[in-house]
């Protein structure tokens, strides 16, 4: 199964080249998971879909349509029948389930008539109770019915009466030619689809999912390198990065909670750019000026130390999660060999492992590819980034501009409630 995107794929496969070929399909190996033995698969499947029921069940539904003058509503013609209501200026169609039935897909139709031509536009909304007991509102899409040229009714012309022949000698008896009777056609109604939107079911508490964050940047001079898709990699990562900040809640709520963030930048060395605040002209002000400190080296074990440092406990708002989001878009540079075993990767490893036993969580990005083919100014090391992050789904690799927004989106989600707003 492979579950990228929060949208699970399922892919059976038969020959053991076609199932290598598969598990490289996902960007990461945290979104792919084997069902080798017989039924996994099946019984995947069925949990999967059993979720997806669990999160859309409803405990009443109501669906409203409103006419507007002009176009008359045809009595019975409804399946199922709704109440039928006039406010004065609209009829008002309204349909209602409740218990099992709200959750179950509904399928509604009927018949108008309009009094003349024009364009005549249906409008409506759905109101629901979901499983967490909320109350919603969702507006239905907007309708339009065209209707030009009324159909008028079709007039059989006369049939001619037929000219006498003069007689002859031998007359013979008259045949009579038979007329065929002329079809009256009538318009066939075709039934409109009415698409509803997609229930979702979420619930989030204000004294929940506030943090102290410190966005940890690479600001290597490759980062001058465009990404696949187009703009600089540095320019891609100030604009996610602000879309990161617009999803924070940096107002007190109404239990005086909300959250903080610190800039940090590294190269060949690591500094704060900006500590921990709640104001994010501040926060948006350092972002700029990051770049201005653009050097050579990627010290990946000074820039979790110097994001530890950012989150001091003397500077954190109590009950606030402190959080690294650290990015880089390559490899460890100019990083010391680790005294025990020789290695950078291992020095790394050891900083990143100083923030989690702090109690910090820690997520990596690696803005690059993952393959050994690729330029070496954009490769980065997946399994190293994965070690470092608290656990492998908090680790994320991609070079396009595009999903790093969607990237910082994502883990922005942990720090707020969903928007309000339905899609």
């Amino acid at each position: 199964m492979i579950h990228n995107e929060k949208v699970p794929l399922l892919v059976g496969c038969t020959k053991q080249r076609l199932c290598v070929q598969v598990g490289r399909m996902p960007a990461s190996a945290r979104f792919y998971t084997e069902a080798p033995r017989q039924g996994e698969m099946r019984q995947m499947a069925r949990d999967e879909v059993a979720g997806l029921a669990r999160a859309s069940q409803l405990s009443s539904l109501e669906v409203t349509q409103r006419l507007p003058q002009g176009l008359t509503y045809i009595e019975d013609s409804a399946q199922p029948p709704p109440s039928v209501a006039s406010d004065g200026e609209q009829v008002v169609l309204r349909w209602q389930w409740q218990g099992a039935a709200a959750s179950a897909a509904q399928t509604l139709t009927y018949g108008v008539e309009p009094l003349g031509e024009g364009v005549w536009v249906i409008d409506g909304h759905v109101t629901f109770v979901d499983a967490s007991e909320r109350l919603r509102l969702l507006p239905v899409p907007e309708r339009a019915i065209t209707v030009a040229g009324l159909c008028e009714p079709l007039v059989t012309p006369p049939t001619p009466t037929p000219t006498p022949a003069p007689p002859t000698d031998t007359p013979e008896p008259p045949t009579a030619t038979a007329v065929p009777p002329t079809a009256t056609v009538v318009p066939t109604p075709v039934p409109l689809p009415l698409f509803l939107p997609l229930a979702l079911r979420f619930t989030c508490r204000p004294d929940e999912r506030h943090g102290d964050i410190a966005l940890v940047i690479d600001v290597s001079t490759s980062m001058n390198r465009l990404t696949p898709d187009g703009p600089a990699k540095k320019d891609a990562v100030l604009e996610a990065a602000r879309t990161f900040l617009s999803r924070l809640s940096f107002l007190p709520n109404e239990l005086g909670r909300h959250d903080q963030v610190a800039i940090v930048g590294f190269h060949d060395e690591a500094w704060l750019e900006q500590a921990l605040t709640s104001d994010p002209t501040e926060v948006g002000i350092a972002l700029t000026r990051l770049y201005q400190r653009q050097g050579s080296g990627t010290r990946l074990d000074l820039a979790f130390d110097a994001g530890l440092a950012a989150l001091d406990p003397g500077l954190r708002r109590a009950g606030n999660k402190p959080v690294i989001i650290l990015l880089t878009d390559g490899v460890p540079n100019r990083v010391p060999p680790h005294p025990g075993t020789g290695r950078a990767e291992d020095t790394v490893i050891e900083a990143a492992r100083r923030a989690h036993d702090a109690g910090v969580t820690v997520y990596t990005i690696g803005f690059g590819h993952d393959d050994e083919g690729a330029d070496p100014a954009d490769r980065v090391n997946a399994w190293l980034l994965e070690q470092c992050a608290s656990d492998p789904s908090k680790s994320y690799i991609d070079p396009r501009a595009d999903r790093l927004r969607e990237i910082y989106t994502e883990i922005a989600e942990v720090f707020g409630c969903p928007p309000t707003g339905w899609p």
